[in-house]
């Protein structure tokens, strides 16, 4: 049975949890994730809309280094995982996802995008 919130599973509704990565460390393009694309609206904060609005998201988790970023989130009413510059992007996604996420529901995770 469809919701307007997600797919029916018994009791519980199926979501979709949206992982985001952003960072300002950008060799050809430093800070693009903080420019403005709109004037008023940062390339951040226009990804977070459409991601809105594209799908019905339980939950928008952005995946930063950066400090900045994380205070932003909170702005913006998105949870926030910070790592240390680890090579390793799919561990950071995971860890994300661990931390934010309950696995005992069977939510669909989406990696939107890397900004």
């Amino acid at each position: 049975m469809e919701s307007g919130r997600g797919v029916r599973i018994g009791v519980y509704i199926r979501m979709i949890i949206a992982i985001i990565q952003a960072r300002l460390a950008s060799t050809r393009l430093p800070n693009k994730v903080l420019m403005e694309v709109v004037p008023g609206i940062s390339m951040l904060e226009m990804v977070i809309r459409r991601v809105r609005l594209a799908i019905q998201t339980r939950r928008i988790i952005i995946v930063t280094p950066d400090i900045k970023i994380a205070y932003m989130s909170e702005y913006y009413n998105c949870a926030c995982e910070v790592w240390h510059k680890s090579p390793n992007v799919l561990s950071e996604y995971l860890g994300a996802i661990n931390r934010f996420h309950s696995m005992k529901y069977k939510d669909t995770i989406v990696g939107i995008v890397r900004i």
